[in-house]
């Protein structure tokens, strides 16, 4: 389950990269700079699978040198759990507003949670912020 997780991630990322030059073209308006920010959302207190995921993606970030293109990409990894590793709706809802916030941050990669995505993508998708979720279907 580990490695599949891994490669999950690692696909993710490698799509994504290969997108972000795209993105930028068609958002231009979002990113004031030459980094382009990804930022993901998961559990990752007393869940595995959410620290899984942020490794899987800094594997494949590492992979890419942190960069698309002629841009640098930054990656900030959220803990959308409280401290028993559950999703929780306000900790989701200030990320989504944050990353939406942030006009460098192109891809919001999360949740892990179908109940925490129901509070983030309204949020991503008022702030025309690409969400693409490793688990929810």
């Amino acid at each position: 389950m580990r490695n599949f997780i891994l490669l999950l991630g690692i696909i993710l990322v490698i799509a994504l990269i290969l997108t972000l030059t795209l993105l930028y073209f068609v958002r231009n308006e979002r990113t004031t700079d030459d980094t382009i920010t990804i930022v993901s959302s998961a559990p990752m207190r007393n869940v595995t699978v959410g620290q899984s995921i942020v490794n899987g993606i800094t594997l494949a970030l590492e992979e890419a040198d942190y960069t698309a293109g002629a841009y640098t990409i930054a990656y900030i990894a959220e803990d959308g759990g409280d401290a028993q590793g559950s999703w929780d709706s306000a900790i989701e809802a200030e990320i989504a507003q944050h990353a939406v916030a942030d006009p460098n941050v192109m891809v919001y990669l999360g949740t892990f949670n179908s109940g925490a995505a129901k509070v983030s993508i309204p949020i991503t998708n008022a702030g025309n912020l690409a969400q693409l979720s490793p688990g929810n279907t």
